[in-house]
C-alpha cells in the first residue's frame, strides 16, 4: 500500500473509532492508549494479565473482564486500537464480501504473536500455543498461524451511518476459533472448534502474572521476540 493511501486509511479508521490524531504530511505512528507502536521495528506491544480460564477456551486475549472466563489474557486495550496499529505497520486485514460479511474474499496478512513475562526471575518469551491443549488428543497445539482478521463494522440503531466496531462491542481482541469479532485470529486453513481447547494450567503462568503481548508481521523463519524461552 502506498504511503499516502496508508495515511488516509489510518485517518479514516482513527476517526471511525474515536481516536484523535495529529494531521501529518507522511504516515506517523498514531498515539493509542495502552499500546506501544514502533514503526521502525514493525512491532506492536500491549500489556495484559494472565487469567485462569475455564474450559473451553475461545480467546487468547480479551478486553477487560467480560470474557475473562473463556480467555487466557485480559488487557485494557481497545480492540479497534489494535486494528489501527496493525494498519500502521502496513498490514492488511481480511476482505469480506459487502453483501455477505461471512464470505471472505481475501485472507488477512499473517502475523507472529509472542507473550513476554517474568519466569523464575528471568524475562522469557513464549508462543501462545504452548499454553493450549487439544482436549481430544491431550497434547499441546502445534504452532498457530495467526492472521490479521480485522473484525468488522456494523450499524447500530436507526441511523445506518452510525457504525460500531464489532471487536469493541464484544471485547474481542485475539481469538482462537476464527470468529468475526477477532482483530487477530488463527488462519492458514487451521480450524479450531468450540470445546476443543483448554489452558494448560501446569505450564501457564499463575493467575495475575503480568505479560506483554507482542505482534509483528510474520517472519519467514520464526524466532523469539527478545528474552529467553522458559523451561
Amino acid at each position: 500500500m502506498a504511503r499516502p493511501a496508508l495515511c488516509s486509511v489510518w485517518l479514516v479508521f482513527l476517526a471511525a473509532v474515536g481516536v484523535a490524531a495529529e494531521p501529518a504530511k507522511a504516515p506517523a505512528a498514531p498515539k493509542l492508549p495502552h499500546l506501544r507502536l514502533d514503526l521502525k521495528t514493525k512491532t506492536v506491544e500491549f500489556d495484559g494479565t494472565f487469567l485462569v480460564a475455564d474450559y473451553p477456551l475461545e480467546l487468547l486475549v480479551t478486553q477487560g473482564a467480560m470474557r475473562d472466563y473463556e480467555s487466557i489474557i485480559s488487557t485494557p486495550l481497545k480492540p479497534s486500537h489494535l486494528h489501527v496499529a496493525l494498519l500502521a505497520l502496513g498490514l492488511k486485514p481480511r476482505v469480506r464480501d459487502k453483501e455477505d460479511p461471512g464470505k471472505v474474499l481475501r485472507e488477512g496478512d499473517a502475523v507472529d504473536v509472542w507473550l513476554r513475562y517474568a519466569h523464575k526471575g528471568k524475562v522469557v518469551t513464549r508462543r501462545p500455543h504452548e499454553f493450549i491443549v487439544d482436549v481430544n488428543r491431550r497434547k499441546p497445539l502445534e504452532r498457530l498461524p495467526w492472521v490479521f482478521y480485522g473484525s468488522l463494522f456494523f450499524p447500530t440503531g436507526e441511523d445506518k451511518t452510525q457504525l460500531t466496531y464489532l471487536g469493541d462491542a464484544e471485547s474481542w481482541v485475539i481469538g482462537l476459533l476464527g470468529n468475526a469479532p477477532s482483530v487477530v485470529d488463527v488462519g492458514g486453513g487451521v480450524a479450531l472448534e468450540y470445546g476443543m481447547l483448554e489452558i494448560d494450567k501446569k505450564l501457564a503462568p499463575a493467575q495475575g502474572t503480568k505479560t506483554t503481548v507482542i505482534i509483528r508481521p510474520a517472519a519467514a523463519k520464526g524466532g523469539a521476540a527478545g528474552g529467553k524461552k522458559a523451561k
